[in-house]
């Protein structure tokens, strides 16, 4: 069974060398959405998952695909 991880979020903002005020800016100027500084933060660290009508653009921006999310969970 895979389960969700908030881990890649965070590693592939890096990895582009984005900033997250990079990664804001870019949600609202290519997908007009907004979010908070503080909203990003808590989805890279875990604290809470990105709202599904975001979560495509968010994955658009960091170059990442559904299934990175999720990681295989030991049975």
């Amino acid at each position: 069974m895979k389960t969700y991880t908030h881990l890649p979020l965070g590693a592939a903002r890096k990895k582009l060398s984005f900033t997250i005020d990079d990664v804001m800016r870019r949600l609202y100027a290519e997908h007009q959405v907004e979010i908070s500084r503080s909203t990003l933060i808590s989805w890279e660290q875990g604290e809470t998952n990105p709202d599904l009508e975001k979560l495509p653009p968010l994955l658009a921006i960091l170059k990442l695909k559904l299934d990175d999310l999720y990681e295989q969970a030991d049975a």
